[in-house]
Parts: structure tokens; sequence; C-alpha cells
């Protein structure tokens, strides 16, 4: 390639590297796939309500449905928006027409005693995630039941709105909805009818017989939704108690979303119940057939669904009549019946109910997609972060397996440059356990460059740190770690050390930091970073974040896991904790821009300027907490040349499955010092007017040795780019 030709193709090069920017229109209406399903199976292993009382797991597809956390009739879910309250409106459903709990699969029964529940729709102004409530009827006791949700987002033209209050049964002060639709105007809450709200569709072209209104309770309360349809775009919901006979209402939250039936993809319907005759469809898409079943029974069959796993079958009660003003609809799938049975069954009694052709429910029917995708960018980086491993290796060595393989697996397809280890390798220190977290390593390694840090329970006899006593250095030898290209070096152990990277066009320095580092470390650490100033730094340490995103600092207070609490503290050296490493070490290079940390359960993270002008980007991630030590989530770092952009994605390869809440699927932005920014090169150094070989000697060989274009080669290929 001449001069003149690897000038062109290295401009264009960097032209790309800049990136480009469409702007999308909004489109004219959503489409069912806009809509992001999520189906969790519920066990319940006691009664209890504690989260170890129930067992969540996520069937086939939902891919960005995550649960954070659970107990009892309490579900909270995610569906990767970063903050799924302020964008769009939830709308779950039951997927168990009874449920007893009692089956051997699920033990200890149901606390109210209870055979039928409902669920709502529930947003804690505390976080930015959702839950689903699920209660016994007519108990109004908490219930663990199969859910199906959906998240309607308002960016995609849904037709959605939550009402709330601020008192119990207090009048509807705000309504979090898409565009045109206000409380006061569109929706009414009128004190002389309590609990029923008015809502008018007509500005959105609803006639009463061309789309369905879906509602749900609104807060995590037993009540349930009943709509009524009253034939011209206008409509009531009514929130009604879950043990109150009768029509009569409560002023409490409800949700909802008004679906077109022009809505592309969409199956849905109302159904009017003929007391076991055959049911009147009464308006609805194509693709969907009932028929009876009984008295208040129905059998719902949509065209091309062949299991209950495919999709949401959200229902929402019909009222305003006499009979079926105080009923609730539960529906499940039948494998024999090859449908889902649908029934309306009268409370406080329980028994389905005839309605002598009464409206009994609206649904639609909302496959179960991806949702919003993992992509990665063209030509990224991405670095995987085990947080501690403690329990997979004494008692789940294949979930620790199960990561390290899919890190092996998945090494080429994601361009996975580097993985972090961010200590408590091991719970007890001990032959068999370290045993376990070799041969975890040993499916990456060396090819994928790692770097280990120490724990707490790496260190000390049984790993209760009352020492530094480690079998690290025997399953980790330096030797061994230094078959790797990227690594530099140890001070005094493996505990301590650094390697150097090239990834998505700057450089990096890797720098592990021993268990509550000592004094002498911190020094240490200190001239590695002064050292490789060059390079953007990443300090792994284990113990530094805590929960509620801030760092564990005894001048700040008392902190569960403080190195303080420990044996080490004692010792020659001392220890330091989080904010002993901020002030003492990160926020005294101009080149730190992320520390990484373990040790404590849970997800938070700061981020903090320091004099130079940098940012450092301090996080915890932890999830030792959760069922087998972890399920197998590991945190995802994506980096991408020409771009200060990072994404953050936690995912389990042993549950195959992503966590999307705002704690695990988030960006932050690289914001470096002046100066300071580890770009491999950037552009046009030499001032000559173009970007070429005399620009990539300016910047990587200094004003000394020469640079060839085998050497451009290989630093654009660092780029995933090529001269070709």
């Amino acid at each position: 390639m001449s001069q003149t030709a690897l000038r062109i193709a290295i401009c264009v090069f960097f032209t790309l590297q800049m990136g480009a920017s469409w702007t999308d229109g909004a489109p004219a209406a959503p489409t069912v796939s806009d809509a992001v399903v999520g189906l969790l199976d519920v066990q319940q292993i006691d009664a209890g309500n504690n989260r170890d009382s129930v067992r969540l797991s996520v069937p086939a597809g939902a891919r960005l449905f995550s649960y954070p956390d659970q107990n009892r009739g309490d579900y909270h879910v995610g569906f990767g928006t970063g903050d799924d309250i302020a964008g769009g409106v939830m709308i779950p459903a039951i997927r168990n027409r009874e449920r007893l709990n009692d089956d051997g699969w699920n033990v200890g029964g149901n606390n109210g005693g209870d055979r039928f529940a409902i669920v709502t729709s529930h947003r804690p102004d505390a976080v930015t995630q959702l839950t689903v409530g699920a209660h016994g009827v007519p108990s109004g006791m908490e219930m663990n039941v199969d859910i199906s949700s959906v998240l309607f987002p308002f960016e995609a033209g849904f037709i959605a709105g939550h009402a709330l209050n601020d008192s119990n049964n207090g009048p509807m002060t705000r309504l979090i909805s898409s565009e045109g639709l206000g409380l006061g105007s569109t929706f009414v809450d009128s004190p002389a009818n309590q609990g029923r709200y008015t809502i008018d569709l007509t500005g959105f072209g609803a006639t009463g017989s061309n789309g369905v209104l879906i509602a749900v309770g609104g807060k995590n309360e037993a009540n349930f939704a009943l709509t009524e349809n009253h034939g011209d775009g206008t409509y009531t919901i009514v929130c009604h108690d879950k043990a109150t006979s009768g029509a009569a209402g409560e002023n409490d939250p409800v949700a909802f979303v008004y679906l077109p039936f022009a809505t592309d993809g969409l199956v849905a319907g109302r159904v009017a119940e003929r007391s076991g005759a055959v049911p009147e469809v009464l308006a609805g898409t194509e693709g969907f057939a009932v028929s009876a079943l009984g008295m208040g029974r129905v059998l719902l069959r949509i065209s091309g669904v062949t299991d209950g796993g495919s999709g949401a079958l959200l229902l929402s009660p019909e009222g305003g009549g006499v009979q079926n003003s105080d009923n609730i609809v539960v529906a499940d799938w039948s494998s024999d019946l090859e449908g889902f049975v649908v029934e309306t069954r009268d409370i406080p009694g329980m028994d389905p109910e005839g309605l002598g052709g009464e409206a009994m429910f609206a649904f639609a029917y909302i496959p179960v997609t991806p949702g919003p995708d993992i992509e990665w960018r063209p030509g990224s980086t991405v670095f995987a972060v085990l947080p501690d491993t403690q329990y997979y290796a004494q008692d789940y060595p294949p979930v620790f397996h199960s990561q390290t393989q899919w890190i092996a697996d998945q090494s080429d397809a994601l361009n996975i440059g580097l993985v972090l280890h961010l200590g408590d390798l091991t719970n007890r220190n001990n032959e068999s356990q370290w045993s376990v977290a070799r041969s975890a390593i040993d499916r990456i390694f060396p090819e994928i460059p790692t770097v280990l840090a120490q724990g707490n329970h790496d260190c000390g006899p049984n790993g209760n740190a009352a020492d530094r006593s480690t079998l690290m250095g025997q399953y980790f030898p330096e030797s061994f770690l230094a078959q790797q290209t990227t690594f530099g070096e140890t001070f005094e152990s493996v505990a301590n050390s650094y390697s150097l990277i090239n990834a998505a066009g700057r450089k990096w320095v890797i720098l592990s930091l021993e268990w509550g580092p000592r004094t002498q470390a911190i020094e240490w650490a200190h001239q590695v970073l002064s050292d490789h100033s060059d390079r953007l730094a990443i300090v792994i340490t284990h113990a530094y974040m805590h929960r509620g995103d801030q760092r564990i600092d005894r001048l700040v207070g008392e902190f569960s896991g403080s190195p303080y609490s420990y044996g080490t503290a004692d010792l020659p050296g001392g220890t330091s904790d989080g904010g002993d490493l901020w002030r003492d070490l990160i926020s005294q290079h101009p080149n730190t821009v992320m520390v990484l940390s373990g040790h404590v359960t849970g997800e938070s993270r700061v981020s903090d300027a320091t004099a130079f002008g940098n940012v450092a980007h301090q996080m915890l991630t932890d999830y030792q907490a959760r069922p087998e030590g972890g399920e197998g989530f590991l945190r995802l770092i994506e980096l991408a040349p020409g771009s200060s952009t990072v994404r953050f994605r936690t995912y389990s390869p042993w549950q195959e499955r992503y966590f999307t809440g705002p704690g695990s699927h988030f960006e932050l932005e690289l914001v470096t010092a002046p100066g300071y920014d580890g770009r491999i090169f950037a552009g046009d150094y030499s001032l000559d007017g173009s970007v070429g070989l005399e620009d990539l000697n300016l910047v990587l060989g200094g004003f000394g040795e020469r640079y060839t274009l085998e050497d451009l080669h290989r630093v654009l290929a660092d780029f995933g780019q090529s001269t070709e």
C-alpha cells in the first residue's frame, strides 16, 4: 500500500472511530414486539416471607426480565430500560388458575388458605424498578404464584398510565403516563365515585369496539381492577377490594394500557360469558377462538400458540353488569386442551359464576420477545469481571466452571480481552477450594489475560483473615501468572500485581491490590501508577465499596465487613479501607478511571472527580448472597474504540440470563484528565495535515525508534481495523 493510500485509509479509519449518528423518528404506532415480556416461575420453598423462602426461575425467552430480589408474593422485576418506573407501565398477570403451594414442589401451603390470587403493579418511590405483588383471594394474604409481566414503554408510543395517590384510599394525585393522558382531563378521579375512575380515550381514536383496555391494581395491596366499556371510547376503571361483594370501589392506585386492535402483531379481544353456553366475542382481532367449558369457564385458543411459555396472557375482568361487578378472572395454560382455561370467580365465595351474557374479560396476548437486545458495538473489547466466587469453590463448583467456560467460549465472539477476579476465590483458604478455583481459571488461562485479587476469605486459617497466610501463591504462583504477555510484576506476593493491556484504542494498566492493602503495598501502587501514567488505570481490590453508593470508610462511620474489623489490621503495615484508598491513592493520580470491588453483597457505585480532572468510577459487584452462591452472575464491561462511553452488563452463564436493573445494566462516561487519556494514537500529532506513520512514530516511539507499516497494522488491530 502506498503512503498516500495508507493516509487515506487511516483518515477513513479515524472518521469511523468518531462514529456516526442517526436520528430515528418515533414509530407512528407501537408494535407488539415493542413491549418487553417476562415470565417468572415461582417455587415456594417454605411458607416464610424471606428471600430464601422463594426460588424464581425464568422460562426460555424473556431475556431481559430480571429479579434482583423477592420474598413471598413480592417479585422485583426489571426490563433493561435503566429506569423502568419512569419509562413505562407494567401490567402483570397470574399464570396459575389456582394454587395450593403444598404439592411437594411447593411447600408450606398458603397462609390465608386461599386457592386463587390476584396480582398488582407497584412502583416504589425509593427505587427505579417495579414490583409485582401477589395476594390470595379473599384473605388478602401474600401468596406465591407464577406470573407474567409486560412493560409497555412510553417511548414506543403505547397508551398507558399509572395513577397514584399519596395516602391510602386518598384521591389520585399523580398520573405517570404517555403523552395525551392527564389527571383531571382524560383520567378523572371524582370524589363522588369512590374507586371509580373515568378515562376518555376518544382522543386516541378509541370507539369502544376497536381496542382493549387492560387494567390492574396499582399498589402492593390486595386490590384488583375491573373495566367498564361504555361503547364510545370512554371507560370506567374500578379499583376493587379483594373481599368486598358488589360493585363498590376502593380509592387506590391502578395501572392500565389501551391497545388498539390495529397494533401490529396483536391478538386481543373482549369476551362475554353466557352461563356455560358458547361464549360471545364482543370485539377483537383475528387469531383467536373461544369455546365453553362449563359455567363461568372459557377455553381461549390463540393461533400458533402451543405452550404457556411463549408469551403473556394479560387479562382484565370486565364489570358494569349485575353478575360481573365483583368477579376476578384467573387463567392458565392447558396442554391437554391446547389453550388457556379462563375462569370468572365470584368473591368472596370464589365459585365459578355464570354471567348470563355479560362481559367476562378483555385480553391481550403478548409474545415473548427479547426486548431491547444486548448489543455489542463493532470493534469493542469486553472485560469480564468475576465477583466473589467463594461459595462456588466451596459448594457449587459447576457454577464457577460455567462462568469461565462461557468466557472461553465467547472470547472470540465478544472479543473478551481481560478477566478480572475481585477476590474471595475461596471461602476457607483450603486445598480443595483452591483446587476448584484453579480448575475454573485454567479454562481461560493463559489465552485470556487474567488478573486476580485477594479476598479476606483467601487469607488466614480457615479463611478467617486473622493473618495474611494464604495458599494463593501455591495455586497461582508468579511463574504461572507470568505466562501472560500482559503480566507486569508482583509486589512481595501474587496478592499485589499489575498487568498492561491495550484495548479499544487505549492503553491500560490493571492494578490488583491485596486484601486490606498495607502501607507498603500502597506505596508500591503509587509507583506503578506513576510509572504508567500514560495508561488509564483500573484498580481492583476486594474491600472498597459498600452498599448505598458509598465507600467503606472508617472516618465516616462503622461499616460491616470493614478491613479494620479483621485480624490482618493488627499486623505490621496495618490495613486500608475504601476511604483510605480513595484519599491516599486513587485521588492522587490523573490516570485512575475505575475501581472495582466485591466483599459486600450488592451493587453500588460512586463517581468522584480528582483534582486533576479525571473521574474515578468506583463500583461494588457481589452476588454471593443469592441462591447457589450467586447464581453465576458476572459483570461485563464493554469498551469501544473512538467512544468514551463504557457499557456495563450483568449476565449469568449458569442461568443464561441478564440482570437488567439500573445497578446491573448501565453506562458511564470515561472522563480523563488533560494529557492522560491513554489513547494509543489519536490523530495528527505531527501537525502535517494528515494522519499517518509520522504520527504513529511520535506517539508510540517518542522521538527515538522508528516504526513501520507492520507496527501500524498491529496498532490498527487493537481498534478492530486494518489497512487492507
